[in-house]
């Protein structure tokens, strides 16, 4: 094992990023829920609308060994903009572990993020990471969210996971009625979804309008949806929520195989302050007409979202993610521990 230097991610690493996540990382799918080709490196890296990411990357015998980085988002804090850095890629080749790779990129992304002014920075660690980082470099945990599925396509979880083909069908019928009879999930006919072509100033607008509800969480307006949606590699669907013909929230999905069933990820969403139950309901249906097994979204743990979601059969799973930020130039208050005042999902994460 050569000495590794560590160096600033400069254009053109995306195709080495990409080439080390394959050779170290992504032996039996583990992954495969997020791309990680060349392109989607170089959109993370090199077009961020809001300022240039922090990304420094170790190198070895002209190979990347090692990568440490956090992308720019807005923070929307009590009514205006802040930004902050959210804490993304982490990772060091097996064969370089154990030589302070890790801290030795930490210090240069902190110190990095310090220079260039920003407030916060914040994200989603992984349990191996999160002891490190709450105990040594002084990240906070403010909340915990939840991941949480509802079945809808009975015949092919049987099938899938119980290995069970004779009787699929009529065991998934019977069983789609019992659920949905437990979990009613009548349809509201002036409440439903139409896809979005583009991000137009429509995001704006209801941007705009329901952050006036909204204390803390990242800013989703018509620049980051762009973004973050329509110029991403991966494949995402973004709908506008539609009651009774005005536009009054929007959600995102994005459909990934795991272990052979197909997942309908919501994986981003703006919902209104009322009739949350309803557009769950008309997502739902939605997800199970397109032909997906599971329903996935993220909810902050025993919010109000979180008791609407179990309302409406969505089951969660036993991983728990934890949000967590660090002081920069701002300092956390007591209200920001509150997990009633803030909204995050899945896509202000770094886990899709």
């Amino acid at each position: 094992m050569e000495n590794a230097v560590i160096r600033k991610y400069i254009k053109g690493d995306s195709t080495g990023i990409s080439e080390f996540m394959k050779r170290c990382f992504l032996k039996n799918n583990r992954f495969e829920v997020r791309s990680h080709e060349p392109e989607y490196y170089k959109w993370k890296y090199e077009t961020n609308p809001y300022a240039e990411p922090v990304a420094w990357v170790a190198e070895s015998n002209k190979h990347i060994v090692g990568l440490m980085s956090a992308v720019p988002r807005m923070l929307w804090i009590h009514g205006r903009e802040v930004l902050v850095a959210e804490s993304g890629d982490t990772f060091v080749d097996p064969d370089y572990r154990g030589g302070n790779l890790f801290f030795k990129l930490a210090q240069k992304l902190y110190s990095d993020c310090d220079k260039r002014g920003f407030n916060f920075i914040c994200g989603i660690p992984n349990p191996v990471s999160y002891p490190v980082i709450t105990e040594i470099l002084m990240y906070k945990p403010l909340f915990m969210c939840k991941s949480l599925v509802r079945p809808l396509n009975f015949d092919t979880i049987i099938q899938k996971k119980m290995r069970i083909n004779t009787a699929s069908k009529l065991l998934g019928t019977g069983l789609k009625k019992f659920y949905n009879t437990i979990w009613s999930i009548n349809k509201d006919d002036s409440v439903f979804i139409k896809q979005a072509e583009n991000a137009d100033n429509a995001f704006n607008q209801l941007w705009e309008k329901n952050s006036l509800f909204l204390n803390y969480g990242f800013v989703k307006d018509s620049k980051y949806i762009k973004w973050r949606f329509f110029d991403n590699p991966d494949e995402y669907k973004v709908f506008i929520l539609k009651d009774q013909g005005k536009n009054s929230g929007w959600i995102s999905l994005k459909f990934s195989k795991v272990m052979g069933l197909t997942f309908a990820q919501i994986v981003d969403y703006l919902l209104p302050k009322n009739k949350k139950k309803e557009f769950i309901v008309s997502i739902i249906n939605y997800c199970a007409e397109r032909g997906a097994d599971f329903a996935e979204i993220w909810a902050v743990y025993d919010s109000i979202l979180y008791s609407e979601l179990r309302k409406t059969g969505f089951i969660p799973r036993k991983k728990e993610f934890r949000f967590v930020m660090k002081e920069n130039t701002m300092k956390l208050t007591p209200e920001m521990f509150n997990k009633n005042l803030w909204i995050y999902n899945q896509a202000d994460s770094d886990n899709i």
